[in-house]
């Protein structure tokens, strides 16, 4: 009889859980249960935000897809000394809750420091360009919203990165004893720029005078971050690989003396 009382038991746990405390079996239920709340309230607020959106734009659709927003928004990198000239496609006029028609009035222009998101109001535009007057050196992160003549205004557009320099271009020479593109510098006040036309997958070696100056190298369109050397020959020389075809930018500081470029 004991016997059987056991296995009938054992057959009964079986069925119910495998033994299991009973806590243990509903552990995982009651953990299923504890997040539906909150995957109810993430899917609440997500439903909200679009819905606020929705209503809040004249083309939601567009607002969503970004359609709405001045595009093609480009910033001049490095050619001009004293300024940065931002363009962009103008944005379709809109209509009214009542059909009436709802021009753009201006654009917004904004700019932060390059990298940062501390968007301050640089001026407004009535057509699709906007210059912004800098020193040479300077980076600055844009981005443009058109405002309507009733009501509204689009969509912020895509940052773009534009910034001033006083460059002068060099020649480029694979002879190592030909000497006419070198130029003389002074950047013991200042920095100092040169731009060059490099290929990629090719070696440039640039060399100094004054192994006082320290150099850097950067592509064209970002004058933040400074490629690697592959290379130093020693305090005046560093030799670089290029990683694409373009423009490049050198930058010298301190020292005087004479810079040359070159491919090897």
């Amino acid at each position: 009889m004991r016997c059987r009382t056991i296995t009938c038991r054992n057959t009964r746990e079986a069925r119910s859980g495998g033994g299991l405390p009973r806590a243990a079996r509903h552990g995982g239920l009651l953990r299923s249960a504890s997040l539906l709340p909150q995957r109810a309230i993430t899917a609440f607020l997500l439903i909200t935000a679009v819905m606020l959106l929705l209503t809040a734009c004249d083309d939601p659709v567009g607002a969503l897809l970004g359609l709405d927003r001045p595009q093609n928004v480009k910033a001049t990198t490095g050619d001009y000394s004293d300024r940065i000239v931002i363009t962009w496609d103008g944005v379709e006029d809109k209509e009214t809750d009542d059909g009436d028609s709802n021009p753009v009035k201006r654009y917004r222009i904004e700019r932060a420091e390059t990298g940062t998101l501390n968007w301050s109001l640089r001026g407004h535009s009535t057509n699709t360009t906007f210059s912004d007057a800098v020193s040479p050196g300077e980076s600055f992160d844009y981005r443009v919203r058109a405002e309507f003549e009733v009501d509204g205004f689009s969509s912020w557009s895509l940052s773009v990165t534009g910034y001033a320099l006083d460059a002068i271009e060099l020649l480029i020479y694979s002879e190592p004893d030909r000497t006419k593109g070198e130029r003389s510098y002074n950047a013991t006040s200042t920095n100092q720029w040169y731009t060059f036309s490099g290929q990629k997958g090719w070696d440039y070696r640039v060399d100094v005078s004054d192994e006082d100056t320290t150099v850097e190298l950067f592509r064209k369109g970002n004058i933040e971050d400074a490629l690697d050397a592959d290379l130093n020959e020693g305090p005046t020389t560093t030799i670089y690989r290029l990683p694409r075809s373009s423009h490049y930018h050198v930058k010298l500081t301190g020292g005087t003396g004479t810079i040359s470029v070159s491919h090897r």
